[in-house]
């Protein structure tokens, strides 16, 4: 009888440590969902470099990405097809890849995180943070899906808090 007593004593501890890492979990990411909410648009500061202002005309079945640079931006349009499931993340990645440009990310469970770009490393003053249309990102870059027509921008930008 005092084996059985043992057993469900035992459940009910795992039973506890189960819940309590879910909760710890999920405070987590709303923690990290609430971090996006907190950055503010930043314009581009204005270049010397007239190639950084490149006009390119889009249409609607395209998506364009703007990646901004101190000294330079690099723009890149897309044929959009929805069957290809593009992200904000997956657009970056090929656009830095065709140039050569080299990037460092980081796999979360959240999602993935843009380390750097072009030397450029997020840390707690200046991160890369992603905007579509304008609006900052409420998810992980990577779990984003693109609609036709999006402009999808990736600054490194201080949080707005500071």
């Amino acid at each position: 009888m005092s084996v059985l007593l043992i057993l469900i004593h035992l459940m009910d501890k795992f039973k506890t440590l189960v819940i309590t890492i879910i909760l710890v979990f999920l405070a987590f990411i709303a923690a990290w969902f609430s971090l996006f909410n907190k950055f503010k648009i930043f314009p581009p500061k204005a270049s010397s470099n007239p190639t950084s202002n490149i006009q390119i005309t889009e249409t609607q079945q395209n998506v364009s990405l703007k990646v901004v640079f101190p000294d330079d931006n690099v723009n890149y349009i897309k044929e959009f097809k929805a069957e290809n499931n593009e992200t904000a993340y997956s657009i970056l990645t090929e656009a830095l890849e065709i140039r050569k440009i080299p990037y460092e990310t980081k796999k979360y469970d959240f999602g993935v995180f843009v380390k750097s770009i072009k030397g450029l490393e997020s840390t707690a003053q200046k991160s890369w943070i992603y905007f579509v249309n304008g609006e900052s990102g409420a998810v992980a870059a990577d779990q984003y899906r693109l609609q036709a027509g999006d402009k999808v921008e990736w600054k490194y930008i201080p949080p707005s808090g500071e």
